[in-house]
């Protein structure tokens, strides 16, 4: 399908744009060739988020502060939750469990909460439990806001479109967790000639057809230091030997 321009008209929503450029034809196909199920309802909807991403960015006013205070926030975010992640942890010894279990059978007894909630919570888990899904999500909040800092810290090399950056992102999210492949570039051509890097490009000129093949492996090889760097902090972490450099 040849590629073409996609002009962002000020009346139509990122959500609307994203659908106009990633039509059902065009998924269709775009499946047959990378080996998906482009008619899938679930899988459109995560293409097209990447659409989404790239055209939210373009929309905003383009200012070197943006990036700048992007980390900042995500600095921020990932701070607090550590400091409420160490307060969690350490949930038995200062009672904050019992203290939960107390505040829930409130919740269940005077409150009258749902029966649903009472018969799954109080009966079969134990109220009390639920801090440790709460330290889960902690801990997947914080290596989120670490990503998003490395995301938006400053790059040495040529400066990277936080569009395409965020097309890029996104549709390496859908290419790894959801199509379960690596995500890949050839590190000895410029062209990147991978699986992944022309998926990239098929999307990328649905959205502008002046992205360049450079511009693309430029984003793709900035992704995954940032994913190489993220896996790192995660298993030094846990105490797992880093392994991942390739």
């Amino acid at each position: 399908m040849p590629a073409r321009k996609i002009i962002p008209e000020k009346s139509l929503s990122p959500e609307e744009k994203a659908n106009s450029a990633f039509s059902g034809e065009f998924l269709k196909s775009l499946g047959e060739k990378f080996g998906f199920d482009g008619t899938s309802p679930e899988i459109a909807a995560s293409i097209r988020y990447a659409a989404i991403g790239y055209f939210v960015v373009l929309g905003r006013p383009k200012s070197p502060d943006n990036r700048k205070q992007a980390r900042r926030e995500y600095i921020e975010l990932a701070k607090n939750a550590r400091k409420f992640l160490k307060i969690l942890e350490n949930a038995e010894e200062n009672g904050i469990d019992s203290d939960m279990e107390y505040a829930a059978h409130m919740e269940l007894v005077v409150n009258k909460a749902p029966l649903a909630a009472r018969n799954d919570n109080a009966n079969q888990r134990g109220i009390s439990r639920e801090y440790d899904e709460l330290i889960w999500l902690l801990n997947l909040l914080v290596t989120a806001a670490e990503y998003g800092k490395e995301n938006y810290s400053a790059k040495p090399g040529p400066k990277i479109d936080l569009a395409l950056e965020t097309l890029v992102r996104r549709a390496a999210n859908f290419w790894v967790y959801e199509l379960r492949r690596k995500f890949t570039i050839d590190q000895h051509k410029g062209s990147g000639t991978t699986k992944s890097f022309e998926f990239i490009r098929a999307l990328a000129s649905r959205l502008n057809n002046r992205i360049s093949d450079t511009e693309i492996v430029t984003a793709m090889r900035a992704e995954r230091e940032i994913r190489r760097k993220i896996e790192s902090a995660s298993k030094k972490a846990r105490g797992v030997p880093n392994n991942s450099r390739r």
